[in-house]
């Protein structure tokens, strides 16, 4: 990583849409920079029936480490229900060491990965959303 301070360079928002296709864990974010980057959101919407369950994993030098878990609560797969959330992982309650607002980021190395894993396969007309916010140095 570069010498401090560091500040993010480039935007580094990245978008993924699972489907019943998606074989998991899936790749969400990668850091583009030599220097590493820095995530400071992973937002989750499920379109489907019913909850699923999943695991976020930092993928560093090909070893997969687990971060945490969740519960994603189930959004219509049509129209819009506002009383559903959507869930953001970037959270004290999911992971119980990352700090509260508004520092609250995970630091990443040149190469790493962010995985989503899937406790349940889609079935067909479902879909998980994941959108990652972040930067590179």
């Amino acid at each position: 990583m570069a010498a401090s301070p560091q500040f993010v360079t480039t935007p580094n928002n990245q978008f993924t849409k699972l489907l019943p296709a998606t074989v998991p864990p899936t790749t969400v974010w990668s850091s583009t920079a030599a220097s590493g980057g820095i995530v400071r959101g992973i937002c989750l919407a499920l379109h489907a029936a019913a909850d699923n369950d999943v695991m976020l994993v930092v993928l560093r030098g090909g070893t997969a480490y687990d971060m945490c878990s969740a519960t994603v609560p189930a959004r219509p797969t049509v129209g819009i229900d506002p009383t559903v959330p959507v869930l953001n992982l970037l959270d004290p309650t999911y992971i119980p060491f990352i700090d509260h607002e508004p520092s609250r980021a995970l630091y990443m190395q040149e190469g790493d990965e962010l995985q989503i894993v899937t406790a349940n396969v889609l079935a067909a007309g479902e879909s998980l959303d994941v959108t990652v916010w972040g930067g590179d140095y």
